[in-house]
């Protein structure tokens, strides 16, 4: 399947994802074939294939590990005041999610 740019990613430079395997935030690891489209890349994914923060936004892993790289990248030590990506919500980032999705040069650089 080919991924679209997501939308936070125009005009940034994306990194790769990091280790994006199962977590806390992972959802519905029942889901039993239940799928998603990501919105950010619109491809279709199963449930547990995508993480979300508390406030319940779903994206998938690869793209999680894409926006907070591109906030490591382009923030730098303002990274630790991103927000969830989608558009309207201000639930933020936490430390978990940088450990969890950051490459380790970039997780670096977070801490």
């Amino acid at each position: 399947t080919t991924r679209l740019t997501p939308r936070w990613a125009v005009g940034a430079t994306g990194g790769a994802g990091g280790d994006a395997g199962g977590g806390s935030g992972a959802a519905g690891d029942d889901g039993m074939g239940e799928t998603f489209e990501c919105p950010s890349c619109f491809c279709d994914f199963e449930i547990d294939e995508g993480y979300s923060l508390h406030c319940g936004h779903l994206m998938c892993l690869e793209c999680w590990g894409d926006y907070v790289n591109t906030e490591v990248e382009t923030k730098k030590r303002q990274c630790w005041s991103s927000e969830c990506p989608t558009a309207t919500c201000t639930q933020l980032l936490s430390s978990v999610e940088f450990e969890r999705f950051a490459t380790e040069a970039n997780l670096a650089q977070y801490r």
